[in-house]
């Protein structure tokens, strides 16, 4: 009989850190994916939001709510990293006329380890913030 309550326990617990690491990445992914969708605004100078609305995709309007103030900083790091693609750098025979692998490029920002790294401080500076207000 103890060992069903020790048990019925540890399910518990183990819930609990689960619910608790899903809500975590969840919320990283978000970031991710509202820091990649503003990244692709940039390359499109702002026309990717208005087709998006025109479709009734609210996706990272959902996005930009669940974020709150780190929607800002989400937006202004994948602007930010928009601007610094570079033209395609080929051999002579192949000249793309400078052009850019813009949406590839913000493909290749949201794989990134450093959007990873960001969206992870972000989120650490997020559950510190919600502790303190919770506190007070």
């Amino acid at each position: 009989m103890k060992n069903k309550y020790l048990l019925v326990l540890c399910m518990f617990l183990t819930s609990c850190s689960v619910q608790k690491k899903r809500v975590k990445n969840d919320w990283i992914n978000l970031f991710k994916d509202y820091a990649m969708y503003k990244c692709a605004c940039e390359v499109t100078g702002d026309k990717l939001e208005p087709l998006l609305w025109a479709k009734k995709d609210i996706s990272f309007t959902v996005n930009r709510e669940v974020l709150g103030n780190y929607g800002d900083k989400a937006d202004s790091i994948g602007r930010f990293y928009a601007r610094g693609i570079q033209p395609i750098a080929v051999d002579p025979e192949h000249d793309l006329y400078g052009m850019k692998r813009m949406f590839v490029g913000c493909l290749d920002f949201y794989k990134s380890d450093s959007l990873d790294k960001i969206a992870k401080a972000a989120y650490r500076q997020y559950r510190a913030e919600k502790k303190t207000k919770s506190s007070k």
